[in-house]
């Protein structure tokens, strides 16, 4: 907008010199723009989001999401996607006057951040619920297994230096077979937690995708793989967490890990290290005590990682960006915490990422904005593997003298951590001039839209019933 006035204006002094009016002049200019801005979403991709949020619509829950997130890029970069948006076609782009970047903290029960991050970042050996070798011992009998006989007593195979053979009396079946049990050398395992060097995984500043430990049943190497997803840094349990305690350097949005200090890093999650000691057909086993043993016990933890997270980014290309989005897949239960921590981390102006999020490259200002969408209430279980290990074994974020306990909403001594840890993350990104914008995606929930109001920013919490609203 330009603009132009003139004014005259009466000379009362002057006049006794015969000026007796005179003509002043102004122009002048104003523009509106967008700004430098930056937005975050850190999204609810937990299994429920699989559902739809009514019967009624014609999309899931995570159909909606994507949809919505797709529009909603079409508005603020003026670009046009693939999706058919109820604020039609846009063009042209924003310019090279001002820079516009989105960055994606997909979250379940963890989020996918550690090859986003300098491998001086991760310790070199982290501890986890798994097993070594302790020499080798014979198995237990396994029985009734056939072999004949032509008459006379049962006489069973000669023993080897790897197998042991005896007959079994209760099991004879006729005059021509005998039944016998056989045993086995097998490896004798320590169950604790034990201290693993994960520093093969780093490849200089860069990574590697795996490494291997013998850990097969038969004392074999086997093939460790890391997908990304990793073990948060030091906590300590409390109650509550405002303020956030020294000790909860987890919960320290800025805090730039020291290669001296191990409290201060990450480890990367390894589901394939994991044992649930003690179990072998059901979790009620479950035992914090070591112990040597040749039995197996089960290695098939729950686990979910989601799709690996986004960095702050400009993003040019609309089919890049609708094919991230397009990826995004449910999985998993619902640990708000975690989410809302990283995303927080990876939109800071003064944390890991200072260098790329302070100022533009050309030094300009940036208004920064976190979008938290969640379908759901927190929701826990004491076997799910995340980022504070097996919460069953390790006890990170809960009492370690007493068993921790599962559930949604505000049950359960692991959901009440991360319902205390999310209000504390919101409040320090709120500290940090980071606009908060919450969205709920659901029925009608008196206490979940409570806790996630007090979250927001002031006025930036809202609702969405159906697939309808969260596009508006």
């Amino acid at each position: 907008v330009s603009g132009a006035a003139s004014a005259t204006v009466p000379m009362t002094i002057m006049r006794v010199f015969g000026k007796n009016n005179e003509t002043l002049s102004v122009t002048c200019d104003a523009e509106m723009r967008l700004p430098n801005t930056d937005v975050m979403f850190v999204l609810d991709t937990t299994g429920s989001m699989n559902d739809k949020a009514v019967s009624t619509d014609s999309q899931t829950k995570i159909q909606a999401l994507k949809s919505s997130v797709k529009c909603f890029y079409e508005i603020v970069a003026r670009l046009d996607t693939a999706e058919t948006c109820a604020t039609g076609a846009p063009s042209g782009g924003t310019g090279n006057t001002v820079q516009i970047r989105f960055g994606f903290m997909p979250y379940a029960t963890n989020v996918n951040v550690g090859k986003l991050l300098p491998s001086s970042y991760f310790a070199d050996s982290w501890t986890y619920q798994t097993r070594e070798q302790k020499g080798t011992d014979w198995g237990d009998w396994q029985g009734n297994r056939y072999h004949s006989r032509s008459g006379g007593a049962c006489v069973p195979q000669a023993n080897t230096s790897t197998a042991q053979y005896r007959s079994n009396s209760t099991g004879y079946s006729g005059s021509y077979a005998c039944y016998e049990d056989v045993r086995y050398l097998v490896p004798r395992w320590r169950y604790a937690p034990i201290g693993v060097a994960v520093s093969a995984l780093k490849n200089g500043t860069g990574w590697n995708n795996s490494f291997t430990m013998p850990l097969n049943n038969d004392a074999s190497n086997r093939t460790i793989t890391w997908d990304g997803c990793i073990e948060e840094r030091q906590t300590v349990w409390q109650t509550a967490y405002s303020p956030i305690p020294a000790g909860a350097k987890d919960l320290n949005i800025d805090l730039v890990p020291s290669s001296g200090d191990a409290t201060t890093q990450w480890g990367p999650a390894l589901p394939q290290l994991i044992y649930a000691r003690d179990v072998t057909s059901s979790w009620s086993q479950l035992d914090r005590n070591e112990v040597t043993t040749t039995t197996n016990y089960n290695n098939n933890v729950p686990y979910y990682c989601p799709k690996e997270a986004k960095k702050l980014q400009s993003w040019p290309t609309a089919s890049d960006f609708e094919a991230y989005v397009n990826g995004l897949t449910p999985d998993g239960n619902t640990y708000h915490d975690t989410g809302l921590l990283w995303g927080a981390r990876f939109i800071s102006p003064t944390g890991i990422f200072k260098s790329e999020n302070e100022y533009t490259p050309q030094g300009g200002e940036i208004e920064r904005h976190l979008i938290f969408m969640t379908d759901g209430e927190a929701c826990t279980n004491t076997t799910d593997y995340g980022p504070y290990g097996l919460p069953w074994l390790d006890r990170r974020t809960t009492d370690p003298s007493q068993e921790p306990t599962s559930g949604c909403l505000t049950t359960g001594t692991i959901t009440q951590q991360v319902n205390a840890r999310t209000a504390a993350i919101c409040t320090a990104v709120k500290n940090k001039n980071i606009t908060l914008w919450v969205i709920w995606f659901g029925a009608s929930n008196t206490t979940i839209e409570g806790m996630l109001n007090t979250c927001a920013t002031p006025g930036r919490f809202f609702t969405a019933r159906n697939s309808t609203d969260l596009q508006n």
